[in-house]
């Protein structure tokens, strides 16, 4: 009887130990506050909540350990008890009227928080906020179809400073700053229909992605992206001047820039771009390698003027030992323009048989016919004038004194100086057609001061 009162005294000690114990270890467990029901029975539901009644708080072991979280579409409303989630790497939010989004995570490298209803309401991402430190494992954020912002609003990402991806479309502020996330490589801002200043665009040396369809840009340089692969612009109505010339076109697979005011985009190289099978832009859009140019318009003439037959020639007289092919700057309305608009451009003429017609041969000994003189791409450098033509090339007219038919050839002019374009030209080249009459009788063509053309009948 002694030894079975013993035992069970040794028995209620024990139990009575092990209930202490058990005390001591709830009272030192960690729990995590979650006052949202919603936040709260998903935990449940995917089982890192094993007390199944809703009582606003988890196990903090049963989930520091997550690395992804997808609470999208869950109806929650405050995410507070995410920060003790302490290893987590993934994380989207995506579908849920949040009342504020603030992370505070240090191992988050991707967000997803699409379509959660944060105009007017606090975002943050920052550890221990406001003077934490940021959250610089961040590679990929997506933060679309927000609303947040206005038009006067400037907005940076400067939380996530190592951003790669950033996905900000459908969003109303005005401006973007970019000077705190310079390694972008992929920006996609369509449908901010505000947004129309990209400021530091310059210094997102790595950009090889960017789309800005719907927004409200009037000018945007990419030049200094030399990387870039992807650009979408259209549907930017106020859209006037775009600058794509980066030194690098060819890497540039996939460009965007129909329904806008564009009238010319500026590129590396005019060829390429016309042949691009994946650059689309309105059809009274051109391309050019100096945009600026299209208002410095080169027109190039005959001296002294002639009239033109029915096939176009320009008609000179038999007789006539020279012309002249002259150069004049104006702008798109035809009118003059002074040395300020451009000092200098550069010009190349040749002459060159006719295709079609019969032709005068070119060269130095005299043959049948009349003889032009022949010239290959000779450098003009023409210095603008003022109220005055600003130059002329001389092409010299030599015949054998036989009558014969009329005979053609062809001045043609071209330029590689991106600052004008020719007026009237086909693929840059402006070329003028000359027909030679055979005509008799002496007679003056033109007075000038530096120069008399007259017809000379044969012996």
């Amino acid at each position: 009887m002694h030894s079975q009162a013993l035992n069970e005294k040794k028995m209620k000690r024990k139990l009575l130990l092990g209930f202490c114990l058990l005390l001591v270890g709830m009272s030192y467990a960690q729990f995590t506050n979650v006052p949202d029901d919603d936040f709260e029975q998903y935990l449940i539901t995917e089982g890192y909540d094993t007390n199944p009644v809703l009582d606003n708080q988890v196990l903090t072991s049963a989930i520091s350990s997550l690395i992804t979280l997808d609470l999208s579409n869950q109806n929650i409303n405050d995410l507070t008890g995410l920060e003790d989630f302490t290893s987590l790497e993934n994380l989207d939010v995506s579908g849920n009227d949040l009342n504020k989004l603030v992370l505070q995570n240090l191992s988050l490298k991707t967000i997803k928080a699409d379509n959660c209803n944060l105009a007017g309401k606090q975002i943050s991402f920052r550890n221990n906020p406001p003077t934490g430190s940021f959250l610089t494992n961040v590679t990929d954020l997506s933060i679309a179809n927000n609303g947040f912002g206005n038009a006067g609003s400037t907005v940076s990402f400067g939380g996530v400073p190592n951003v790669l991806f950033l996905n900000i479309q459908g969003n109303n502020f005005g401006t973007v700053q970019l000077n705190e996330t310079l390694k972008i490589k992929s920006l996609f801002a369509d449908d901010c229909t505000n947004l129309k200043i990209l400021s530091n665009l310059e210094l997102l040396v790595d950009l090889e992605g960017l789309t800005l369809s719907n927004c409200n840009f009037d000018d945007l340089n990419v030049s200094p992206n030399s990387i870039l692969e992807l650009l979408d612009v259209s549907s930017n109505n106020t859209l006037s001047e775009l600058n794509i010339a980066n030194g690098n076109n060819a890497t540039l697979t996939s460009m965007s820039a129909q329904s806008t005011a564009l009238s010319c985009i500026q590129v590396d190289d005019v060829n390429q771009a016309e042949n691009a099978a994946s650059w689309q832009k309105d059809a009274g859009t051109t391309y050019a390698t100096n945009c600026n140019a299209l208002n410095n318009i080169v027109e190039v003439s005959l001296n002294p003027n002639q009239a033109l037959d029915a096939d176009g020639n320009y008609v000179i007289s038999s007789g006539t030992n020279e012309i002249f092919v002259g150069f004049d700057l104006e702008d798109e309305n035809g009118n003059e323009l002074p040395p300020s608009a451009l000092g200098t451009y550069d010009l190349q003429i040749s002459t060159l048989e006719h295709p079609s017609k019969n032709t005068a041969t070119g060269g130095v000994v005299p043959t049948t016919g009349v003889d032009f003189e022949l010239i290959s791409n000779a450098s003009i450098s023409v210095t603008t004038a003022n109220g005055a033509i600003d130059g002329n090339r001389r092409v010299a007219i030599g015949g054998d004194g036989i009558f014969e038919a009329d005979e053609y050839f062809l001045v043609e002019v071209r330029t590689n100086d991106g600052n004008i374009t020719l007026k009237n030209a086909e693929n840059g080249v402006v070329l003028l057609p000359v027909r030679l009459l055979e005509f008799p009788n002496r007679r003056c063509l033109y007075s000038h001061p530096q120069l008399s053309l007259y017809e000379y009948p044969t012996e």
